[in-house]
């Protein structure tokens, strides 16, 4: 029992009587106090079952990792389901449900052995539904071409929208695979009391379950949201999802790539730059002040029409490619001061490939990556794939090189931090 309880228990009439207890008033005594106590056995078996669920779930978890992981890890091995995703099927319930074990003897982990099958299902069922939300919002899909890879497959999420105007364009929208670990598509909002009747449900769906400031018995309390497995019908619908697709199409095009065929993987290696000509009006002959990468361009195009999904000459032909090789020049020798900024940055969230789950900021994962790894230039170490920004915690954003201030040659690439910031219009030099 909690103190308050103790405490609320001591108040009760028949606990204060000032005399022994006979035979005869023992039962009245029982009567008073068994509400009180049945109360107490129900939240100390809660407690009990919340504390051995917490123990499996770890085990869940890991055997996910041990799965999809390997060393050295890459992005990609950090997108997948998480164990919210499974906790619900049959077997992994039971598996989850099932008492802890404190003999010596070794027990078979039943989670490693039923993981590669509820992953695989997972992952099967999970395309299926993400395949037919693109179908609903692309053009016509030439034939052969997996609507996943392409690059203007863009999922636009349906609460990060509803709050756009605090939510960056990169933030409400994701490819695939970076929308599988997408947040929003695990929470369920809403006043829930209590949406389930069991006790298991009730623990697991909290989203604090997992955390260390989890309270004895919260599990009793009301829910203004909760984690629920996967869901793809959170994805925004209609014709604000194929806007960020048209918008996507009108950077992939500018780029020179085909927008029906081109794949994401086509798109990053291009390695094409643009510029704004709502910023910048004039030919390719003008002076070029700021240019985008593909992920910035996409982004900047909300500073000029926010969430309009009407499409018009002008932001059909708002983004020009930048083939100068003096401005190619300039934005090469930007490159080492731009590799410096980004080292002295906080903000960014690391992994390290070469460990299980290691991740930090810049700052530890310096030190670590010279106190477990013997590595000492952190600034090869993210050339070189070593250390990489974490793809759904901190995905990495979009490139704005500023290439010409004013009548001068002052040449600065806008960090990532203020690349979007500086864009609160067109230019004012």
């Amino acid at each position: 029992m909690q103190y308050r309880d103790i405490e609320d228990l001591y108040r009760l009439p028949v606990v204060r009587l000032p005399k022994p207890l006979t035979d005869a008033e023992w039962p009245k005594v029982m009567n008073a106090l068994q509400d009180t106590l049945d109360k107490a056995r129900a939240n100390l078996n809660a407690h009990i079952i919340r504390f051995e669920l917490h123990m499996r779930y770890e085990e869940l978890k890991l055997a996910i990792r041990k799965h999809c992981v390997q060393l050295p890890r890459t992005p990609r091995m950090l997108l997948n389901p998480m164990p919210i995703d499974f906790i619900f099927t049959p077997k992994c319930r039971a598996a989850l449900e099932r008492p802890l074990d404190f003999s010596v003897r070794r027990v078979e982990d039943p989670f490693e052995a039923m993981v590669p099958a509820l992953l695989k299902k997972w992952n099967t069922d999970v395309k299926k539904k993400l395949t037919r939300y693109l179908r609903r919002n692309l053009r016509r899909i030439p034939a052969g071409v997996d609507p996943l890879n392409l690059a203007i497959a863009i999922f636009t999420c349906s609460r990060c929208t509803d709050f756009s105007s605090h939510v960056p364009a990169r933030a409400r929208t994701m490819r695939y695979p970076e929308v599988l670990c997408h947040p929003c598509l695990r929470l369920e909002h809403g006043n829930l009391p209590h949406a389930e009747d069991d006790l298991y449900t009730r623990i697991v769906t909290r989203p604090n379950f997992m955390d260390d400031r989890y309270e004895r018995n919260e599990e009793q309390k009301p829910l203004p949201c909760r984690c629920v497995p996967f869901d793809a019908g959170r994805l925004k619908d209609g014709p604000v999802a194929v806007a960020s697709i048209e918008r996507m199409r009108r950077v992939v095009s500018a780029l020179g790539l085909d927008g029906a065929r081109a794949t994401t993987d086509e798109l990053k290696a291009c390695g094409g730059w643009l510029r704004c000509t709502l910023c910048e009006p004039g030919g390719p002959e003008e002076p070029v002040k700021r240019v985008y990468d593909w992920v910035a361009a996409f982004d900047h195009e909300y500073v000029h029409f926010c969430n309009s999904i009407d499409d018009d000459a002008e932001r059909d032909s708002m983004w020009q490619r930048v083939d100068q090789p003096e401005v190619l020049t300039t934005i090469q020798e930007l490159e080492p001061a731009a590799r410096k900024a980004l080292l002295s940055d906080r903000r960014p969230y690391w992994c390290c490939s070469l460990c299980w789950n290691y991740e930090s900021s810049i700052r530890h994962i310096k030190t670590h990556l010279r106190d477990s790894h013997k590595i000492e230039d952190t600034d090869r170490a993210i050339r070189d794939g070593t250390i990489f920004r974490h793809p759904w915690i901190d995905p990495e954003g979009g490139r704005c090189v500023q290439v010409l201030r004013g009548d001068g040659s002052a040449h600065e690439e806008v960090s990532e931090g203020t690349a979007y910031s500086s864009d609160s219009g067109s230019d004012s030099e």
